[in-house]
């Protein structure tokens, strides 16, 4: 045989068992290392690679349900790209009947009408409050002075579930378990600041009841305690007399919340009404506005830029608002059983077993969620075939870019989620290999014995060896 055709016979040959060379490797420098991790030693660990094309090359425990944090975000992100599309847009309105601009009166109540957006806020605006403002200034443009019916809050695209199954108590005025409901301000998050034992809010509003025990000292420092279910708040501490005392807490039903800041917004432009504060009556099916006419109206941000923010950021409100949009426009009213029997519909249709899959919520909060790494992998490997591929995995962060990965793996090319809660931590998402193909891992551990460092860690590592080893 001429040296020409003996060199074409050894790269045919390489080029067909390659792949399995990197194979085998793969999996005896897993192996080898999950043998020798504190990770694996002192929580329960579960391990999942395949390739882009579903492909598994390796597996530890990946048949066990785990709690798997923020990578249940990966589920909503996907849904909502599939459901809803990059481009959907939330929708606030003011609705109320003609008003007679003469007397500057309208002979009806005024709607605040609300589909769920989550986006008055930052990033989305530079002040929470702008959004309000612009509604209340277009009505006063219309001429009008005052309504003689009442301001009602119509949050019925959502139920009025607020917080999601299983959510410690430990964490109920924690920006990051801020309530959920179908109208929202300011991530549903209040600032109290108390000068000479007087209580201000940010945003302004009057559903806070305040009962202030603090007391004058050397330095200020400051805690708040909140009824469960109310707005009752009592302030502990002491305030300096040069200082004042603040801090920044959940409020409960923000559709009430928002509805109320609103009313002091239409003051500020001179309007009043003869009713009250009010939220729709809760109803199975969501309100016409057929009798009214729309005075004003916003659309948020596209949906993409909202996951955006919500993957990268690990935004639990922006989650819980995207998970249960995704049920109201499936099947009408947003609940957690809803969504969640939508997004399980959307894995059954990608292929994923589902079975002992189940969502809590939509952001990860709750230990009630349960997933496995290989329904993850799976359904990730699924996503690199469909339509929505570029904009999903343009939502997650990047290795020591941006969001959640910023400052982990820089000498990587990753695209990830990152995961944490008590005693649960996790990472499941893309590795763009030197070889220049794509390989899908999750990484999850439960049950904790010692800090978090060593999970991230843990896998971080997972990630270089699959990186290291699946090249050509």
């Amino acid at each position: 045989m001429c040296v020409f055709k003996k060199i074409l016979v050894v790269f045919l040959f390489l080029s067909i068992v390659s792949p399995v060379f990197a194979e085998v490797s793969l999996n005896q420098s897993l192996d080898e290392y999950i043998k020798i991790s504190d990770a694996v030693k002192t929580s329960d660990a579960s391990v999942f690679v395949c390739n882009s094309y579903g492909k598994t090359l390796y597996e530890y425990n990946s048949d066990q349900l785990m709690a798997p944090a923020s990578n249940l975000k990966i589920l909503t992100t996907a849904s909502a790209l599939h459901y809803l599309g990059s481009n959907y847009k939330y929708k606030t309105s003011v609705y109320g009947t003609p008003i007679d601009k003469e007397r500057g009166v309208m002979e009806s109540s005024l709607y605040l009408v609300g589909s769920g957006d989550p986006t008055f806020r930052e990033p989305f605006f530079n002040n929470s409050m702008d959004i309000l403002e612009e509604f209340a200034k277009t009505l006063s443009e219309k001429g009008l002075r005052r309504f003689t019916g009442d301001l009602i809050g119509d949050d019925s695209v959502f139920d009025r579930e607020f917080l999601g199954i299983g959510w410690k108590k430990s964490y109920m005025l924690d920006d990051y378990a801020a309530e959920c409901a179908g109208l929202s301000l300011n991530s549903n998050l209040i600032r109290l600041t108390l000068i000479n034992g007087i209580p201000t809010f940010f945003p302004n509003c009057s559903i806070m009841n305040i009962n202030d025990k603090t007391s004058s000292g050397t330095y200020t420092d400051i805690n708040i305690d909140r009824a469960p279910d109310t707005n009752d708040v009592t302030v502990n501490g002491t305030i300096a007399p040069w200082e004042a005392g603040g801090a920044t807490f959940t409020i409960h039903n923000p559709s009430l919340f928002t509805t109320d800041a609103f009313d002091k917004v239409l003051k500020n432009q001179n309007i009043y009404m003869t009713g009250n504060v009010k939220l729709l009556p809760s109803a199975e099916k969501r309100y016409k506005y057929s009798q009214f006419i729309e005075l004003a109206s916003h659309e948020s941000p596209e949906l993409i830029d909202i996951l955006k923010v919500m993957m990268k950021e690990s935004d639990n409100l922006l989650a819980q608002h995207i998970f249960k949009t995704i049920g109201a426009e499936v099947s009408g009213i947003g609940t957690r059983a809803s969504s969640e029997k939508a997004v399980l519909d959307f894995l059954k249709e990608a292929g994923v077993d589902i079975d002992g899959l189940s969502m809590a919520d939509g952001c990860g909060l709750s230990v009630e969620n349960k997933i496995t790494t290989k329904q993850i992998g799976k359904f990730l490997a699924y996503m690199l075939t469909q339509k929505e591929k570029d904009d999903f995995i343009s939502t997650f962060p990047k290795s020591g870019v941006d969001g959640t990965l910023r400052y982990r793996m820089s000498n990587l090319d990753v695209r990830a989620k990152t995961g944490t809660i008590n005693g649960c931590s996790s990472l499941c998402g893309y590795v763009y290999a030197p070889d220049g193909d794509i390989y899908i891992f999750a990484v999850i551990t439960n049950n904790h014995t010692t800090g978090p460092s060593k999970y991230k860690g843990f896998e971080d590592s997972i990630a270089e060896i699959i990186s290291r080893c699946c090249v050509d």
